[in-house]
Formats: C-alpha cells, sequence, structure tokens
C-alpha cells in the first residue's frame, strides 16, 4: 500500500470504529470482575396511593465520567458500614466476570458480589466524602419538557418555579432555613425554562406511571442538564431540581450522582420530579432531603413500607396533608426527625445529649421544630452490646407552620441501626398514622406516665411542658461478654464467653469475599446447621459480680436472628436461678421460625428476689434443614 493511499484509509477506518463504538451499548466499564469508584444513591419516592414498594437505585460513578447501576443486597451494604456509612464515598465492587464484560444499555444494572471501601484519592471531587451540612445551598431548577403531549401532562411558570425557593413560607428557602435552626439556606438558587427534552416520553418510558420500566435516570439527567447548558451556568449551584412535564417511571427520586458540568467535577445533590410532586411540595422536600444525604425513615410494622411514619417528612409525606395545604404549592413538608438533624450536624452541644452509662432523671425535652431551644432536643441512648442506639425527641403540633402537620403532641423514640437501609425506625405500634390525635398505649406516640422499655433501656414520660416533656432514662447493666460474636482466641469455633451442647456442624462463621453475608454486626455471627434429630443449644452465664440486683429488677436478652430457611425453628430463653431453694427459677422463652433476615428477639424475666445465684441465656436449635444466623446476643438487667 503507497504511504498516501495509507493515510487516507487510516482516517477512514478511525471514523468507522468511533461511529461504530458510539452506537454500541455500554460495557461495564473496563475488563475484570473488580471496579472502583466513588458510590451514589438515589431514593424513589411512589405516587401515594400506588402501594409501590421503596427501592434505592446505586451508581458506581468512575473517575472518566462514566457510570454503572449496581445490584446491591441488603445484607452486603450491611457488612460494608451501611448505605448511610457508604453514600458519597469510595468504594470497591466486585462483579461477576459475565457482567463485568457485559453490553449494558442505560437502566441495565449489574449484580454486586462483594463490597467494601477503597482508598480516598488525594484529589476528591468536590461533595464526596460531605455528610454534615451548614451554609448556603443555592439549588437551581430544570424545567424539561417531554415532546409532544406525555402522560400525565402538566405545567407551570417560571415565576411558580423561582417563588417555590421562596425566603418567606412556605418557600422552600425558608422551610430548610427552619428544619436545620438556621444553619442553612438556599439563597442564589434559581429556575430555567422550559426547555424540550431530545425524545419523547415514550423513549424513557414504555408504560409511563407503571413502574415497570427500568430506572434510566442518568439518561434522564444528562439529557435535561444537557438541554438547558446554553442557559445555565452551573458552577453556583450544588444541586439540581428536575422538574418534569409528564410521569416518569413510577415516581419521583433523589439522591445524588457524580458529573462534570461547565469545568465543575462534583457530587451534585438532584431530584427528577413528575408533576403530582412539583404541585405538593412535600415531595419536593423529602427529594431535596434525599439530595442532603437523608435515608427513609421506617417503623416496626413489618411491611417493607418506609412511608408511613407521619413523624417525619423522610417518611409518610401524605398523610396529614389537609392539615397543612397552601394555595399554591399543595401539601407542604412536616420537620424531619432528630436522628436525621443530628447527622447533618444540625443540633448544637447544648441541645444534645447522649447517656452515657449512668441512669438520667427529669431531662427537658423541647420539640425539636422549635427554633433557639434553650434545652435538650434530642437524647441519644446507645444500645449496650451493640453499634445500635435510640434517639428520643418531643414533637408537637404548632397553630403555623410546618409541624401543623403532625398527628399530635408526643415523645417519639426511634431505633437506629445505621447498618440498615432506613436507619431510624420508629418503636411502637403504628396507630397514629392513621388518627390525627394521639392516644394512650403502645402506639409509637409515648404520653405522660407511659414507659418504653427496650433492650434494657427503660424512658418514661414524667411530666409535659408549653414545649415539650420532661423525661428519664434508665440504662441497664450489661451482664454479658462477645455479644456480636467476633473472638474465639481458641479458634475452637465457639465465640469465646458462650459454651455450646449437641453442636455438630453449628459453628463460629464469618463474612467472606464472594458469599453471602453472615453477620449484623462486624464480621462474624453463631451459624446454627440443620439435621435430623437437631437439638443445638448456645448458652452463656451471666457475670453477677458487678451489679447489685433487686426484686423488681428487669432482665432482659436480646438476639438478633436471621433465619432464612423455610422450616427454621428456633428458642431464645432466659433461665434465673435463687439462691433461696424455694424459690421456684424463672423462666421465658420465645420460640421463632423462618424470617426474612435478621429481626430482634427479646425475652424478659422480672426477678421475684434480690438473691440470685444464677442467670443464663440460651439459643436453641431444631431445625430439620437450613441455617439460622445468630449475632447481638445482649443480656442486660434494669431497674
Amino acid at each position: 500500500m503507497s504511504p498516501q493511499r495509507y493515510l487516507k484509509v487510516v482516517p477512514m477506518l478511525l471514523a468507522a470504529v468511533l461511529a461504530l463504538l458510539s452506537v454500541m451499548p455500554a460495557l461495564a466499564h473496563g475488563a475484570g470482575s473488580t471496579q472502583e469508584g466513588w458510590l451514589t444513591v438515589i431514593h424513589w419516592t411512589p405516587r401515594p396511593g400506588s402501594q409501590t414498594i421503596a427501592q434505592n437505585a446505586y451508581f458506581l460513578n468512575f473517575d472518566d465520567g462514566h457510570r454503572l447501576q449496581l445490584d446491591i443486597a441488603p445484607e452486603l451494604l450491611a457488612a460494608a458500614g451501611g448505605m448511610q456509612a457508604l453514600r458519597g464515598t469510595r468504594v470497591q465492587v466486585t462483579l461477576s466476570e459475565a457482567d463485568a464484560r457485559a453490553e449494558l444499555g442505560s437502566g441495565s444494572r449489574v449484580r454486586v458480589q462483594a463490597l467494601q471501601p477503597a482508598l480516598i484519592p488525594l484529589n476528591t471531587p468536590r461533595g464526596a466524602m460531605e455528610s454534615r451540612l451548614s451554609g448556603s445551598q443555592a439549588w437551581v431548577t430544570l424545567m424539561c419538557a417531554f415532546p409532544g403531549t406525555p402522560v400525565g401532562a402538566d405545567t407551570d411558570t417560571l415565576a411558580y418555579f423561582q417563588q417555590m425557593y421562596s425566603a418567606e413560607y412556605p418557600g422552600m428557602d425558608h422551610y430548610w432555613r427552619e428544619q436545620s435552626f438556621n444553619n442553612v439556606n438556599l439563597l442564589g438558587s434559581e429556575a430555567y425554562g422550559w426547555f424540550t427534552l431530545p425524545n419523547p416520553q415514550s423513549f424513557y418510558y414504555a408504560a409511563p406511571g407503571s413502574g415497570q420500566d427500568p430506572f434510566i435516570l442518568e439518561t434522564l439527567f444528562d439529557d435535561c442538564v444537557a438541554a438547558a447548558d446554553a442557559s445555565v451556568d452551573f458552577n453556583p449551584f450544588v444541586g439540581i431540581n428536575m422538574m418534569f412535564n409528564g410521569e416518569l417511571d413510577c415516581c419521583a427520586w433523589g439522591g445524588s450522582l457524580f458529573a462534570t458540568l461547565d469545568g465543575a467535577n462534583k457530587l451534585w445533590r438532584a431530584t427528577w420530579n413528575p408533576p403530582w410532586s412539583w404541585r405538593d411540595i412535600t415531595v419536593v422536600s423529602h427529594e431535596v432531603g434525599h439530595g442532603f444525604g437523608l435515608p427513609h425513615a421506617n417503623n416496626y410494622d413489618g411491611d417493607a413500607n418506609p412511608y408511613d411514619n407521619p413523624w417525619d417528612v423522610m417518611s409518610d409525606t401524605y398523610s396529614f396533608c389537609g392539615l397543612l395545604i397552601d394555595p399554591a404549592y399543595g401539601c407542604l413538608g412536616q420537620h424531619t426527625s432528630s436522628y436525621h438533624k443530628d447527622i447533618l450536624g444540625w443540633f448544637d452541644n447544648a441541645q444534645r445529649l447522649v447517656i452515657s452509662g449512668a441512669d438520667v432523671n427529669g431531662v427537658t425535652l423541647e420539640h425539636v421544630a422549635l427554633q433557639n431551644a434553650t434545652s435538650t432536643q434530642i437524647i441519644i441512648v446507645p444500645i449496650e452490646g451493640s453499634n445500635r442506639y435510640y434517639t428520643v425527641e418531643a414533637r408537637q403540633t404548632t397553630a403555623s407552620g410546618y409541624d401543623a402537620k403532625l398527628p399530635g403532641k408526643a415523645v417519639i423514640i426511634h431505633e437506629v441501626d445505621e447498618s440498615r437501609v432506613e436507619p431510624a425506625w420508629l418503636v411502637g405500634g403504628t396507630n397514629d398514622a392513621l388518627s390525627e390525635s394521639v392516644t394512650t398505649g403502645l402506639d409509637g406516640a409515648w404520653l405522660v406516665g407511659e414507659t418504653f422499655a427496650g433492650s434494657g433501656v427503660n424512658i418514661t414520660v414524667d411530666s409535659e411542658t408549653a414545649n415539650g416533656f420532661v423525661v428519664s432514662v434508665d440504662v441497664p447493666n450489661v451482664l454479658f461478654s462477645n455479644t456480636s460474636m467476633e473472638a474465639d482466641i481458641d479458634l475452637n469455633k465457639i465465640p469465646d464467653g458462650w459454651s455450646g451442647s449437641n453442636l455438630t456442624s453449628d459453628s463460629r462463621k464469618c463474612n467472606k469475599v464472594g458469599k453471602p453475608t453472615v453477620s449484623h454486626t462486624g464480621e462474624c455471627a453463631f451459624v446454627f446447621k440443620g439435621g435430623v434429630g437437631e437439638a443445638s443449644k448456645l448458652k452463656q452465664d451471666a457475670n453477677l459480680s458487678a451489679v447489685t440486683l433487686a426484686a423488681g429488677n428487669t432482665v432482659t436478652l436480646d438476639a438478633l436472628v436471621s433465619a432464612t430457611s423455610v422450616g427454621a425453628a428456633y428458642k431464645v430463653t432466659i433461665k434465673v436461678k435463687y439462691t433461696d431453694i424455694n424459690l421456684p427459677k424463672d423462666k421465658m422463652t420465645v420460640e421463632g421460625t423462618t424470617n426474612g433476615g435478621y429481626q430482634l428477639f427479646t425475652a424478659t424475666v422480672t426477678l421475684d428476689n434480690a438473691a440470685v445465684s444464677k442467670i443464663s441465656a440460651q439459643i436453641s436449635h431444631t431445625s430439620l434443614s437450613g441455617k439460622v444466623n445468630v449475632d447481638d446476643a445482649t443480656l442486660t438487667v434494669s431497674n
């Protein structure tokens, strides 16, 4: 081939290759099974009444600008530290070889086999690794229109969206100033549009609003931003609120993505809002909360639905809308919980009380919406022998302001487990989700004279004040060691401090890369394996040398048990033996069967006499097949 012909052919071949690459589906980024990048999370909020169960979209954001949508099992997230600890951080994921080399279109997901934190590079994008939030947080609204007449079509004026950021009630700047005790404002926020998207609604969603289409959030983000790029300088902003003129897949969305816009490579807070979201800005408030890094809240009703805790805008945004309607912006959002305000760093030390190993009586607790409070607004109660804790807060309806949208005035308690996708769960029942008044009883709203008891902790509402309540907290003495099954110095496969009987193939197991996570806390748990004639037990006797007992004390055994196999059968038992042989032994057993993963089982005994010779606790197992995992087994005594 002559040099002249060669010089003509090579550019033609190169152009052909580039054209082919531009239309090929994206690879899962690189050959091999291990990838590294920045993990971001986007949460969905279904339309009210849809009965759609919550999901999250996880993205691995590569340094070259590509993104990979991940399918991460909850137990993998928990073992790596939990979603809340990992979001916005550098992680390493292990994929199967098939997934790592697969051809992926927008909305495709790859299953993660292993997940762990990665080393942080010297140069990190702006917004990465940030958890606390303060100062000006300017957002830009992009009004992006599907061409034609989309399903669920609705529009409004630029002035409507600009005024949504008003510093006057009920504008978003006003709302977040009040939420954050003036730690955060939205000064400098702007709105632009309408911009026409490059494709009709049907290109993005085959059945808009149905919930049957794959998540293609990154495509919508890229197309909406590109449509606005000539009109918007993105540099002054931290977040992007996308307002669409028609339905999306099923939901509104909020979270974050990495992108380089106008030369700024950073973690962008982002929301995706169909018309039913921006017509009731309680939803926009909820999604902006996700953009600020807040997860959903939940409760203990077991329905896997994080949208039925009415005390938190990050959960139920709609049940009490009738109490707080604005003629222009519809239903408004209530305040978020003390846990969420605390992780964003909005409480001063004077408003924050952490219980440390001793009972505390007569704490004045002012409600969490009160500005310039002079007393405590959050009590944090660690749960001994675990990484969990309780948050205690006061809430009350107000004649005006955002917490007019509450069931009533009460003390609210959340159990926080940061390995969960929704770390804060409301303790108590859910009756108040259906009533515009709080009542006595175990309904999640704790009133004067009531005591919450859990994990050996007693939280009592002593009296009511003008701005909240007076509460007392009784914390337990811990009687167990090695509660999370981590230590096994003698390598006998039985956790130190514990003993076993009839253990055949039952043993302490620890997490391994590429295999299902066995633990709830830390790396290890005790695993029972079923079999014919199975009757195995794991037991520990309480250390009574450092505790003074009294008649009426409550002894509590808490154990987290995961039994996902059909036919699982196990028991959690406390036994108390008294020095006086004439006194009968006390015993309580709680039985369990197949469950959907780690669940808390609690057995309690009230002491009849102070003279106790022995307290023991055991977990027994009689399954014919399958595995039962036990972790975080804690024995406590409280007054």
